[in-house]
C-alpha cells in the first residue's frame, strides 16, 4: 500500500488588486505630519526625535498622533480616521 501525504500551503491564496501609490510631495516644508507608534519600546521614542529633529530641519507641521497596544494588532479605524488628515504618516518599530 501506497502511503499518500496531502502537502499545506501555508501562503493561502490572498487575491490581489491594483493600487496606486499616493503621490510624492516635492517638499516636507508645511506638511501635516502624523505619527503611528506600532506599540513597541522605544518605538515612540524614536518617531519623537523624528519629528522633533522634521519640526526643525523641514518645517513640518505636527498634526496627530497614534498608538497601537501592541505591534501585531491593526490600527483601529479610529486611528486611521484621525491620521487620514494628514500629508504624512511616519511609523517605525524599536527595540
Amino acid at each position: 500500500m501506497v502511503a499518500t501525504i496531502q502537502l499545506l500551503d501555508p501562503r493561502g491564496r490572498v487575491p490581489l488588486k491594483d493600487v496606486s501609490l499616493a503621490p510624492r510631495r516635492n517638499s516636507l516644508k508645511g506638511a501635516r505630519v502624523g505619527i503611528l507608534d506600532n506599540g513597541k519600546h522605544h518605538a515612540g521614542r524614536l518617531l519623537q526625535l523624528l519629528e522633533d529633529r522634521l519640526v526643525t530641519e523641514q518645517g513640518i507641521r505636527p498634526a496627530a498622533s497614534a498608538r497601537k497596544r501592541i505591534m501585531a494588532e491593526a490600527a483601529s479605524p479610529a486611528m486611521l480616521a484621525e491620521l487620514a488628515g494628514c500629508d504624512v504618516v511616519l511609523t517605525a518599530i524599536g527595540d
